[in-house]
C-alpha cells in the first residue's frame, strides 16, 4: 500500500469496510489470536464491491483519529495465514503488510470482495480459549460473521443470511429490511457523530415534532448543539420547545432567534440559538402546515442572513448538521434549509440525516450533499441520547460565590448559564482539575498556568504582586465606586499569572470572573450593556464588588473602557483588573496602572532560581549561573524554564534553528504562521486554518500533534483544544526572523515579510464564502491593533502610527500593499478599508486615494461612528498639510468644513466619544492660530479680515465643541484640558478683542450670529470661564446678543446652548413658559438628544415648584424619549445638570461648576453651589439600587453608598439631585437627622 492510498483510509471514518485499532493483537494470547479470526471473517463475509482494511496503530480520542504508529508487531504475513487457515473454512482470502507513514510505523490487513467462495466460518478456536491475564475467548463456531457499520455481529436471522449467500453466490438481492437494519443504526450514529467531541460544532435541523414522548425530546435537547434550527412556528406551545425548555434552563443559555432579527447572541459559552426557522407564533389555533413557497417568500432570504452570522461564530471548526426526517411535513422546507446552511458554512459541514423511512426516497440528499442516512426511530434515537446526554451535557454544578454576610450564595439556575456565557466565574470550593494531556511542570516549561496550579502555588511570586494585591483589595472594600486598574506588561513576562494569583487569592472572599474573549459575541451593537448586566446581577446576588479580570490580547481594550463606563454610570461596585500586553519596552507608570517587566530583578531571580532548582536539581549549576547574571534580557522567567529542562539548551537562537531546520516546506509554512500570529497578535491560532495546507479535508479535524515532529512540538503549545501558539514570544520572534532570513537571503529578514503576511491573510480569509469571526479577530490584531487596542477614533488616528507588523515592513510602498491586498481579500470588513485610508493618507500622502478608501469604508458601515470620525482625520491632514506649505486661506475653506462635517456625523452616531469633539476643535485651534500668523494681526482682528463662513466662525465653533467636551466625563482628558488651555492662550487682550468684535458687528459682510457667539465666548474667557463671575453690565450685554440670536434663528442650536448656561445668571431669567416655548421652535427644526433633555428639565423644575400636572406629564413624556434614545449609551445615567439654591432657572447647576471628580469620596470637589432636598425612601430593591420620593417624583440612588439596608425603608433623608437621561438621581444621601434639621 502506497503513501496515498493510506492517507486516504486514514480520512475516511470506520464503517463495514474499514476498522482502526490502536495497536496490533497480542499474538502471544489465545483470547486475541481469536478476535483477530474474527476480525478477518466479519470483513470477508460483508457484501461489498471494495477491498475491506484493519488498520492498526491509530487512537480515536474526542472523535478525532490520532496516527501514533507501532512498535514492531512481531508477526509477518505468513504466520498470519497459517492462523486463519488452521481455524476456518473455507479460508478466507486476506493480505497483511507494514506501512511507512510520516516516519512511524503501521501495519494493515486488506480482505479483498472474493464472491467465489464462501461464506467464511471458523471451524475450531485458536489456542485454549483463555489468556493469561484470564480474558475468555468468544469465538463463535460455524457461525456467520459480519461487519453492521463499524462493529462485528452474528447473521442470526433469515434476512442477513439470506442477504450473504445470495452475495456470494453473485446475485444481488440487497441489504436486509429496514427494521433489521436499524439494530446497527445507533452505532453509526454515534460513529459519525463523533460522541460529540469537543472540535466540532453540532446543528441540528428539526421538523413539528409534536406527538414524541417528553422523555425523548429531552434526550435530543440536552445535546451541545450550538443551534436548533426549528421548523414548528408553535414549539413553545406543546411543540419541541415547549417540552423541553425547563430542561434546558440551568445547563444552557437559551436565545430565541426569529428569523428577521438583526441579532444573535453568538459564540457564548453553552449558548444555544434556537431558530424558529418557519417563524414564531404561539397564539391562535393550529393552522395548516406552511408550504414551501410561503416559506421560501417569507423566511428563507431572512434565515440566510441568521446562517451566514452562524457560519461566521463556527469558523473554523468542522460542523455536522443532523437533519431529523420524520414524516412529510416541512420535508421540502428543511431540505431547503440544510441547502443554505451548507451555502454558509461551506466544506467543512457534513451532514447526517435520521430517519424512520426508507432511506432509498433520501437519495437526494445523498447524492446533494453527501449525506450520512441513518434508519432509526425518533424514540430510540431519543432513548440513546438521553444515556449520552448524561456525560454529554451533565447538569449544574457547584454555582457558590462568596456574600457580603460571609455566607455562600448560588447563581439562581436560570441566570447562571446566561452569565457564564461571557464570564468564567471563580465558584468557591468548584472541583478543578488540570487537564488529562497536561503534561508535568507544565507552568514552568512556559504554559499559562492553571486555577490548580494556583491553588497548589506552583507560580513565582513577582515584586509587583503585593503591591496590586493591596491595591485591589482596597478598591473591593470600598463599595462606593468602579475603579479599574491596569497592569502593563511585555509579552512573556508573566502580566496573566500575576493577574490570575490575585483573583485566586481573593475568590472566597469577594466574587470573581474573567471576561471572555468571544469575537462573535463582541460584534453585536449591545455586548458591552449586557456584559454590564451580567456583572451587575452578580454584584445583587453577593453584596459585594466583582473584580474582573480583562485581558487587552482577549477582548480590545476599547470595549473594556466602554465596558467601565457603562458599569461606572450604573454605580456598579466592580473593580476591573485590566491587563494589558506593550511590544515596546514600558517606559513608565501612571496613577493605578502597574508593571511586570521580562527582565527580573535580583529578589525575583532569587526566587526562581529556587523553584527550578527545586524542579530540577540536576541543572543546579546552571540555573544559579543565569540567577546571578544581573538584569538582563537572558534573566526572563523563560529562560529559566529552558534552561532547566532542555540540557543541550545555549541560547533561544540555536534552539530555535535546529528545531526549524528539520521541518518539511509544509511543516515550516504552519510554524511560520503559528509564530506571526503570536508574535503581531498575542493569540493563538485555530489548528483548522491549516487543513488546506497539510492536505486535511475541511471536515476533518486537524491536530497538529499528528503533523509535526516531536522536536517541532517543543516550539509550540496547545494553549486550547484545537488552537496553537509558539511557547514563548521570544520563539514567535525568532522563528519569524529566522524564517524569513532564509526566504530573503542578504536583504534581511523583512524584505520577507510583505509576502508572508499576505500568506497569512489568506490562510486567514480560506475558501469559505463566510470569514470567521475568530479569523477577523486575529486579522485585526495582527494588521490594524497597536498594543492591543484599536487606533480608529482616538487622537492616535491621525499620526503614522500603525500595527507592529505594518511597521516592521521597512518600505511603505510595500506596506501599502500588504494593507491592499487585506481589505481586497476582506472586501466587506469596513475597518480593513478605513486603515488602508490612514496609511495612504499619512504614510504615502496620496489623498484622493485615501478619500476613495475612507469613502468605500463609510458605504460598507455608514453607521459606524469611528468610520466618520477616520474621514475627518484625513481631511484635517489635509488642511494641517496646507497650513505647513503655507496656503492662502481661502484655501482652507473647503477642507476644514469637509472635516467639520465628518466630525459632526460621528458626533451625531456616538455623542459620548470625546475624540469627535477634540479632534476638531485641535483643527480649529490650529487653523485660528493660522489665521492669526498669516494676517499678522492679533486675533479677534485676524478674524475679522477672514469674513463669514469656516474660517470666520471657527473660534467660536471651536468654543462650542470644547464646552460640550468638558462635561462628557467628570475629569477631563489631558486633550481637553490642552485644548482649554490653547484656546484661553489664543485670546491675548481680551478688550481689545471685544473691540474688534463690536466694530465687526456694524458691518454687513460678516456672519453677525457667529460675530455675537464670539463676543459671549470672549466675555466669558475675560472671567475665566466662570459664568459667576461676569459682571452685572456684561451679562446684560451677553443677554442682548443671544436673545437676538434667538429672534433672527430660532433654530440656531450653538446660540441656544450659550443661552441655557447664560439665562440662568441674567438680572431677569426667561420663566419656564418662556424657555420652553423657546425649546420647542428649537425641537421644531432640530429634534435631538439635547432639546428633549432640556424639556425634561424644565417641565420638572415647573412641576416641583407649582404642581403643574401638565408639566410632570410633559416631562415624563421627554424623559422617557431621553431613555429611549440613550438605551446603550454609556452616559443615560449621568447627570450633566444639577439642583442648586434659588427659585427658576436661577437655581440649575450646570457639572462644569462642581470643580473636580473626587475619586475617594465619590462625587465631585465643590458641593457648595448645590441645594439638600428632602426627600423619603420609598423603596429598597438591594445594595446598588433604590428609590426616592421627592414631591411625588421617585429618584434613583445606591443605598450601598449610603450604609443604608432595608431597615431604612420610609425614612426621611437629603440628597442632592442630578437630572440623568433616566430621571432624578440622587446622591450623598443621608438621613434627615444626621443633618440637624
Amino acid at each position: 500500500m502506497d503513501h496515498d492510498s493510506f492517507e486516504a483510509l486514514l480520512a475516511r471514518p470506520e464503517s463495514d469496510t474499514l476498522d482502526f485499532k490502536r495497536s496490533f493483537y497480542r499474538w502471544r494470547e489465545d483470547y486475541a489470536k481469536q478476535e483477530l479470526v474474527k476480525d478477518i471473517l466479519a470483513m470477508a463475509n460483508t457484501p461489498r464491491d471494495e477491498t475491506a482494511h484493519i488498520v492498526f496503530g491509530v487512537r480515536e480520542l474526542d472523535g478525532r483519529k490520532i496516527a501514533e504508529g507501532l512498535d514492531a508487531p512481531g508477526v509477518d504475513d505468513a504466520n498470519l495465514q497459517t492462523l486463519v487457515a488452521s481455524c476456518t473454512e473455507p479460508c478466507p482470502p486476506f493480505r497483511y503488510e507494514q506501512v511507512s507513514f510520516r516516519e512511524r510505523t503501521f501495519a494493515v490487513i486488506s480482505i479483498p470482495p472474493q464472491r467465489k467462495r464462501g461464506p467464511y466460518v471458523a471451524t475450531r478456536r485458536p489456542g485454549k480459549g483463555e489468556g493469561k491475564e484470564g480474558k475468555q475467548g468468544n469465538l463463535a463456531l460455524n457461525t456467520i460473521y459480519f461487519r453492521q457499520g463499524s462493529r462485528n455481529t452474528q447473521a442470526t436471522g433469515p434476512s442477513e443470511q439470506k442477504w450473504i449467500y445470495e452475495w456470494f453466490l453473485e446475485r444481488d438481492a440487497g441489504r436486509p429490511a429496514l427494521a433489521r437494519d436499524m439494530e446497527q443504526s445507533w452505532a453509526q450514529f454515534c460513529d459519525v457523530m463523533k460522541g460529540f467531541s469537543t472540535d466540532r460544532r453540532y446543528l441540528l435541523v428539526t421538523p413539528p415534532l409534536r406527538n414524541a414522548d417528553s422523555a425523548v425530546l429531552t434526550g435530543l435537547a440536552l445535546q451541545p448543539w450550538t443551534a436548533v434550527v426549528d421548523l414548528d412556528p408553535r414549539s413553545e406551545d406543546g411543540g419541541f420547545l415547549g417540552s423541553v425548555e425547563k430542561h434546558v434552563q440551568g445547563v444552557r443559555s437559551l436565545h430565541r432567534v426569529s428569523p428577521e432579527d438583526r441579532d444573535m447572541a453568538l459564540g457564548g459559552q453553552n449558548a444555544l440559538q434556537w431558530i424558529f426557522g418557519c417563524g414564531i407564533d404561539t397564539v391562535g389555533p393550529d393552522d395548516e402546515a406552511m408550504s414551501f413557497r410561503d416559506w421560501k417568500g417569507r423566511y428563507s432570504g431572512h434565515l440566510n442572513g441568521r446562517f451566514r452570522a452562524l457560519a461566521a461564530s463556527l469558523r473554523p471548526a468542522p460542523v455536522v448538521c443532523l437533519l431529523l426526517s420524520y414524516g412529510d411535513e416541512a420535508r421540502r422546507i428543511s431540505q431547503s434549509v440544510v441547502e443554505n446552511l451548507l451555502e454558509s458554512v461551506g466544506e467543512s459541514l457534513q451532514v447526517v440525516v435520521c430517519t424512520d423511512g426508507d432511506p432509498a426516497e433520501l437519495g437526494t440528499l445523498q447524492d446533494d450533499f453527501d449525506a450520512t442516512v441513518i434508519p432509526i426511530p425518533l424514540a430510540q434515537l431519543g432513548a440513546g441520547l438521553a444515556a449520552l446526554g448524561q456525560s454529554t451535557s451533565g447538569q449544574a454544578g457547584n454555582r457558590t460565590l462568596p456574600s457580603l454576610s460571609g455566607a455562600p450564595v448560588s447563581l439562581p439556575q436560570a441566570d447562571a448559564p446566561w452569565i457564564e456565557e461571557e464570564l468564567e466565574l471563580l465558584y468557591v470550593g468548584e472541583r478543578r482539575e488540570d487537564a488529562d494531556d497536561r503534561v508535568e511542570d507544565a507552568f514552568l516549561k512556559g504554559w499559562e498556568i492553571t486555577w490548580p496550579e494556583l491553588g497548589r502555588r506552583l507560580d513565582v511570586d513577582r515584586s509587583a504582586t503585593a503591591q496590586i494585591h493591596l491595591e485591589v483589595t482596597r478598591a473591593l472594600e470600598d463599595r462606593r465606586l468602579p475603579l479599574t486598574l491596569n497592569i502593563w506588561h511585555t509579552p512573556g513576562a508573566g502580566g496573566t499569572t500575576v493577574a490570575r494569583r490575585i483573583l485566586w487569592d481573593l475568590h472566597r472572599i469577594y466574587p470573581c470572573a474573567i471576561l471572555r474573549g468571544n469575537p462573535s459575541a463582541r460584534n453585536g451593537v449591545h455586548w458591552v450593556a449586557e456584559v454590564a448586566e451580567r456583572i451587575m446581577r452578580i454584584s445583587q446576588t453577593t453584596g459585594r464588588s466583582v473584580l474582573l479580570l480583562a485581558e487587552a490580547s482577549h477582548v480590545p481594550s476599547s470595549l473594556i473602557n466602554d465596558l467601565f463606563n457603562v458599569l461606572r454610570s450604573k454605580h456598579v461596585p466592580v473593580v476591573v483588573l485590566q491587563v494589558l500586553r506593550q511590544v515596546n519596552e514600558i517606559q513608565g507608570v501612571g496613577k493605578q496602572t502597574y508593571r511586570v517587566l521580562h527582565r527580573l530583578n535580583d529578589e525575583e531571580a532569587a526566587r526562581f532560581g529556587e523553584v527550578y532548582t527545586k524542579a530540577r536539581p540536576e541543572r543546579a549549576d546552571a540555573i544559579s549561573e543565569l540567577e546571578w547574571m544581573g538584569v538582563s534580557d537572558q534573566r526572563t522567567p523563560f529562560h529559566f524554564g529552558l534552561l532547566a529542562f532542555d540540557k543541550q539548551f545555549k541560547g533561544i537562537g540555536s534552539y530555535v534553528r535546529t528545531r526549524i531546520d528539520a521541518l518539511d516546506d509544509r511543516q515550516r509554512e504552519v510554524i511560520l504562521h503559528i509564530a506571526l500570529c503570536h508574535h503581531y497578535g498575542q493569540q493563538s491560532i485555530p489548528a483548522q486554518l491549516f487543513a488546506g495546507i497539510l492536505g486535511v479535508p475541511a471536515w476533518r479535524t486537524v491536530d497538529l500533534a499528528d503533523h509535526m515532529p516531536d522536536h517541532a512540538l517543543d516550539l509550540v503549545i496547545d494553549e486550547a483544544p484545537g488552537t496553537w501558539r509558539t511557547a514563548h514570544a521570544l520563539f514567535a520572534r525568532e522563528i519569524v526572523e529566522y524564517v524569513l532570513g532564509q526566504r530573503a537571503g542578504g536583504a534581511g529578514w523583512s524584505a520577507a515579510l510583505p509576502d508572508a503576511a499576505i500568506a497569512f491573510a489568506e490562510l486567514c480569509r480560506g475558501r469559505s464564502s463566510t470569514t470567521g469571526d475568530r479569523e477577523l479577530d486575529i486579522m485585526q490584531r495582527v494588521f490594524i491593533y497597536r498594543d492591543s487596542g484599536e487606533l480608529l477614533g482616538t487622537e492616535r488616528s491621525g499620526n503614522a502610527k500603525f500595527s507592529k507588523l505594518i511597521e516592521d515592513i521597512k518600505l511603505p510602498n510595500a506596506a501599502g500593499r500588504v494593507l491592499e491586498k487585506v481589505a481586497g481579500l476582506f472586501p466587506d470588513q469596513a475597518h480593513f478599508h478605513a486603515h488602508l485610508a490612514r496609511y495612504q493618507a499619512f504614510e504615502l500622502k496620496t489623498l484622493p486615494v485615501a478619500l476613495q478608501s475612507i469613502q468605500r469604508a463609510i458605504s460598507l458601515s455608514d453607521g459606524d461612528s469611528l468610520l466618520h470620525h477616520m474621514h475627518g482625520m484625513i481631511l484635517r491632514g489635509e488642511v494641517y498639510d496646507l497650513i505647513r506649505r503655507r496656503a492662502d486661506v481661502r484655501e482652507l475653506e473647503g477642507p476644514v468644513q469637509r472635516a467639520s462635517d465628518a466630525f459632526a456625523r460621528s458626533r451625531a452616531i456616538r455623542r459620548d466619544n470625546e475624540h469627535g469633539y477634540i479632534s476638531e476643535v485641535q483643527m480649529l485651534i490650529e487653523v485660528v492660530d493660522y489665521l492669526r500668523q498669516y494676517y499678522s494681526q492679533e486675533l479677534s482682528r485676524a478674524v475679522a479680515s477672514v469674513g463669514p463662513g469656516p474660517l470666520g466662525s471657527a473660534l467660536e465653533r471651536a468654543e462650542d465643541l470644547l464646552a460640550q467636551a468638558l462635561v462628557l466625563k467628570e475629569n477631563p482628558s489631558r486633550f481637553v484640558l490642552d485644548c482649554d488651555g490653547r484656546l484661553h492662550n489664543l485670546y491675548g487682550d481680551h478688550q481689545l478683542a471685544l473691540d474688534t468684535y463690536r466694530r465687526m458687528l456694524e458691518r454687513e459682510d460678516v456672519d453677525r450670529p457667529a460675530v455675537r457667539r464670539q463676543l459671549v465666548w470672549t466675555y466669558l474667557h475675560k472671567n475665566k470661564r466662570q459664568w459667576e463671575k461676569v459682571k452685572d453690565k456684561d451679562m446684560k450685554r451677553i443677554e442682548e446678543l443671544l436673545r437676538t440670536n434667538l429672534r433672527e434663528a430660532t433654530d440656531d442650536g450653538r446660540t441656544m446652548r450659550l443661552w441655557l448656561q447664560a439665562a440662568r445668571f441674567v438680572a431677569n431669567p426667561p420663566g419656564y413658559d418662556e424657555l420652553i416655548e423657546q425649546l420647542d421652535m428649537w425641537r421644531a427644526v432640530n429634534p435631538s438628544l439635547e432639546v428633549a433633555y432640556y424639556l425634561y428639565i424644565v417641565n420638572m423644575l415647573k412641576y416641583l415648584e407649582t404642581d403643574s400636572g401638565q408639566a410632570k406629564a410633559e416631562a415624563e413624556r421627554y424623559v422617557q424619549q431621553c431613555s429611549q434614545r440613550t438605551l446603550y449609551s454609556p452616559d443615560r445615567h449621568k447627570s450633566f445638570e444639577w439642583m442648586g439654591p434659588g427659585t427658576g432657572l436661577r437655581q440649575l447647576v450646570h457639572q462644569s461648576r462642581l470643580g473636580d471628580w473626587d475619586a475617594a469620596q465619590g462625587f465631585f470637589t465643590n458641593t457648595s453651589v448645590l441645594r439638600r432636598v428632602e426627600a423619603r425612601i420609598t423603596k429598597y430593591n438591594g445594595p446598588q439600587s433604590g428609590e426616592l420620593s421627592i414631591g411625588g417624583v421617585k429618584a434613583f440612588y445606591v443605598p450601598a453608598r449610603a450604609d443604608h439596608a432595608f431597615r431604612s425603608l420610609h425614612q426621611k433623608v437629603t440628597c442632592y439631585i442630578g437630572f440623568s437621561y433616566e430621571g432624578l438621581r440622587a446622591w450623598e444621601v443621608r438621613y434627615l437627622q444626621s443633618d440637624g434639621e
